[in-house]
């Protein structure tokens, strides 16, 4: 259950860090050298997104096996 919460709210924090990038550059997508480094960022974002959901289920297991 946790674990879905979380996912939403890093899927929630990836729409709203991309909605706030558009907005502050426009011209960044239409850029060709500007979107390696945007999907560099979102690349980014994933592997940030993926660690937490890791250690959120690490730390459960951790805690279930404590208890």
């Amino acid at each position: 259950m946790k674990i879905s919460i979380s996912l939403y709210i890093s899927i929630d924090l990836a729409k709203s860090l991309r909605a706030a990038g558009v907005q502050k550059c426009p011209g960044l997508i239409n850029n060709r050298t500007n979107r390696s480094v945007f999907i560099l960022l979102a690349l980014v974002v994933v592997v940030v997104v993926v660690v937490v959901v890791v250690v959120v289920v690490v730390v459960e297991i951790v805690l279930v096996v404590i208890a």
